[in-house]
């Protein structure tokens, strides 16, 4: 598993209703942004901020809510 997800800052595209039942994230990286399948102990809803805390391997990530203080 690439470990150097932890830490990045996201995008969600695709809501994420929470649990078991993930999104979808857009996640930067030396200067791409990729398509990761997101999941979040709670519902965060498309276009909010997210912090990629753990890489699940084959492309899915856990995720919390960021506040983007640049962006807003």
């Amino acid at each position: 598993m690439d470990t150097g997800l932890v830490g990045r800052i996201g995008r969600v595209e695709l809501a994420i209703d929470g649990g078991e039942v993930p999104g979808e994230a857009l996640i930067g990286g030396a200067g791409v942004r990729e398509s990761y399948i997101a999941y979040a102990d709670e519902a965060i809803a498309a276009d909010e901020s997210v912090l990629v805390t753990e890489d699940l391997g084959d492309r899915r990530v856990r995720v919390v809510p960021w506040l983007d203080v640049d962006a807003r």
